[in-house]
């Protein structure tokens, strides 16, 4: 069975590579709208901060972006978010 979020999760993966904050808010907010476009403007709230914490967290996450982890541990540790 072909999974329906498939492209999404290529379409997020190609985005975290480029480790460009403004970049996952746009695709965020572009997804949401098309998931619920009630929220969608929940996604401009997130402070520019929290997003870049939020963007690391998520490439730890998976397992195709390893080559990406210690960097992103690195990145969270210089400003003193906690790694799991």
């Amino acid at each position: 069975m072909i999974n329906p979020d498939a492209g999404y999760v290529k379409r997020l993966a190609y985005v975290l590579r480029k480790r460009d904050v403004e970049e996952l808010r746009e695709f965020l907010r572009h997804e949401a709208n098309l998931r619920e476009p009630e929220r969608a403007g929940e996604i401009d709230e997130i402070a520019g901060h929290d997003l870049e914490v939020r963007m690391h967290k998520m490439i730890l996450s998976r397992g195709d972006l390893a080559d990406m982890h210690a960097d992103a541990r690195r990145w969270l540790r210089e400003h003193d978010v906690e790694v799991a």
